[in-house]
């Protein structure tokens, strides 16, 4: 905020209004419990990440459906949403691939709940579901948690090695939110990926 003096208007979920919203083009929801901060995801830690997104989509959501005609939400969500991949299936599950949600599968319940929380509040031409692959950033997030072992000289294979990674660097996750917010047109899924590969071939790059 203090970068951009008064061009940019700061508030926190607690004090953002409808009248506040009224002016905007845009809201974007990154909101969520870091599914990373934990080391064990014990039934406190998993209804956090669940009800962290659901209740602040909801809320957001209840806003920009009463703020006027144009504005859109850009709401996160994750390619979990899409369920696991076996060993070796490197086929591609776009925007358009029916999703079958497995009931035991934690993460992809998650992203449905979450998108759902916004999809029965607002019309698919003013939403955006921003599916998110893992974002790479040196030094931070996943990635940071990843190079000590590497550093260690633990790093290596896990498992087969062949579990399919969906990756995007933070720099082009970012160049796509401004993209999809220069383009009121954009609208309904959209998958931050830049890529997918099997775990070994990323932890040899």
């Amino acid at each position: 905020v203090e970068a951009f003096s008064d061009r940019v208007r700061a508030e926190t979920y607690d004090t953002f209004t409808a009248e506040s919203c009224s002016s905007l083009d845009a809201v974007v929801n990154l909101t969520g419990e870091n599914v990373g901060a934990s080391m064990r995801w014990n039934s406190d830690v998993m209804h956090e990440i669940l009800e962290s997104r659901v209740r602040v989509t909801t809320g957001l959501a209840k806003l920009v459906a009463t703020s006027g005609e144009r504005i859109r939400l850009l709401n996160a969500s994750g390619i979990a949403i899409y369920g696991s991949q076996e060993d070796g299936d490197i086929s591609v599950r776009d925007e358009d691939y029916a999703i079958q949600v497995d009931p035991q599968d934690f993460l992809a319940n998650v992203s449905d709940k979450w998108e759902t929380s916004a999809t029965m509040l607002l019309p698919a031409s003013r939403l955006v579901l921003l599916r998110i692959g893992i974002v790479l950033a040196p030094g931070a997030g996943a990635l940071g948690k990843m190079e000590l072992p590497f550093k260690l000289g633990l790093g290596g294979r896990q498992g087969s090695g062949q579990q399919c990674l969906s990756w995007i660097s933070l720099g082009d996750c970012v160049r796509a939110l401004v993209f999809i917010l220069d383009h009121a047109d954009v609208h309904g899924p959209v998958n931050l990926v830049s890529g997918f590969m099997p775990q070994l071939s990323f932890a040899q790059a």
